[in-house]
């Protein structure tokens, strides 16, 4: 049996009076507190008995405080009552645990010796719940009642306090407890993680038709994909065929973008060899709705090349069509130096990212990050760079540089979802 709370169990020591259970009642009460006075003291004014602790208290908060018994006079003198603690000490009164199962009765002077050993006294629930207990009391409470009792999920076998176990957090989240269907017209009862494969299968669910890609927007409920589809048969080969127009003019122009060429001019040339620093060109797409690429070159040359070539590498970008593509790169980078004399004689390489070329030059990119490269160190000699008069051919003029890159994608691209 829980007892009072702890509040109500604090404010008795604000009471002065005794608030035992007397075998026999007693006709003398403090009229401040209406309990059996403790440490009596009398009043001058008309010989009434106060607890000393109460007339204290009224003495602090009135300056010139009023009897509480006779309200005709002022308070003036007070003296202790020592015939009257004794009488009342003589009293016999019940354990104030007899509620809890102590049997003990003794006099008033025998309480507090008594108090000190009483195996009765109310105790804290050792599971740290708020509940002050009777010990007779202490194991009902611990496995029957206590909040803070374990208790074992009967869903999930998941072990915690019983507040736990049985709160709204963990009922709706138990991956393993039954929970009924979505879609109202279902009747079944599926368990929580399972939920999503039944809602893949439920005949309730509503679905778009197996012609929305081709334009139809209606929605039905999965047992009548069927009948909707023979139904509306004339309607989708209707919207199926101006599909097919329309990929067919779309597909000349993205045919025409995707063999385009990205020209590229690198300025400066004497300046990025000289402080040996490395030219990024402008980002570009391998194809609408394709992958996001840049150029590096190294005019003074990377690692072992250094001071004799110009090295050229290929960097995959964070784009904005990574989730729709396919991962890790695979295709073919035409990498050009153009003669600016004659449309002859360009410096062409080759760079191919296939199954045999490292992951890590093929990943996905995320946020500013630059992937790492795939190219040559050694692209052209610079020794090459210069006019050659005899074949109309000139590569560096007027301190600038023109890349042609050209991309031929092997890996899956969706040109069509690009806006």
């Amino acid at each position: 049996m829980a007892a009072k709370s702890s509040s109500a169990k604090n404010n008795r020591q604000f009471i002065g009076g005794y608030d035992y259970q007397f075998i026999s009642p007693f006709d003398q009460h403090c009229s401040i507190c209406m309990l059996v006075p403790r440490e009596p003291v009398k009043t001058s004014c008309c010989g009434k008995s106060f607890c000393s602790q109460c007339l204290n208290t009224l003495k602090e908060h009135h300056s010139r405080p009023t009897c509480p018994n006779c309200r005709s006079q002022k308070i003036t003198q007070s003296s202790f009552d020592k015939e009257m603690d004794k009488r009342i000490k003589e009293l016999v009164v019940y354990c104030s645990h007899k509620r809890g199962g102590c049997e003990w009765r003794g006099k008033v002077r025998d309480v507090d010796g008594h108090m000190s050993a009483c195996k009765h006294q109310l105790v804290e629930c050792p599971n740290g719940c708020t509940e002050i207990v009777y010990p007779h009391t202490l194991d009902g409470h611990m496995k029957d009642t206590c909040p803070h009792r374990e208790a074992i999920c009967q869903y999930c076998s998941l072990r915690d306090r019983h507040n736990i176990i049985t709160g709204s957090r963990h009922i709706d989240e138990c991956p393993e407890i039954p929970v009924p269907c979505h879609n109202k017209e279902c009747q079944e009862i599926v368990i929580r993680r399972e939920m999503s494969a039944h809602v893949e299968e439920c005949p309730k669910e509503m679905v778009p038709c197996t012609y929305a890609k081709a334009g139809c927007s209606e929605t039905v409920k999965r047992e009548d994909l069927e009948s909707h589809n023979k139904d509306r048969l004339k309607l989708h080969l209707d919207i199926a065929m101006k599909q097919i127009e329309e990929f067919g003019r779309s597909n000349e122009t993205l045919s025409t973008k995707v063999n385009s060429h990205k020209i590229m001019k690198l300025d400066e040339y004497t300046k990025h060899k000289e402080e040996k620093t490395v030219w990024y060109s402008p980002a570009f797409y391998s194809s609408p709705g394709g992958y996001k690429m840049c150029l590096s070159v190294f005019c003074n040359g990377n690692g072992g090349a250094a001071n004799h070539y110009i090295s050229c590498f290929v960097h995959l970008l964070s784009g904005d069509y990574d989730d729709t593509l396919e991962w890790p790169f695979k295709g073919e980078v035409s990498l050009e130096l153009l003669n600016q004399m004659e449309d002859k004689c360009h410096e062409k390489e080759l760079l191919r990212f296939s199954e045999g070329t490292p992951v890590q030059y093929r990943q996905r990119v995320r946020g500013k990050e630059i992937g790492r490269g795939g190219g040559l160190q050694e692209f052209i000699p610079h020794s090459e760079l210069g006019l050659k008069p005899t074949q109309d051919c000139q590569y560096l003029k007027d301190d600038s540089l023109y890349f042609r890159v050209s991309v031929k994608v092997t890996s899956k691209t969706r040109p069509w979802l690009v806006m």
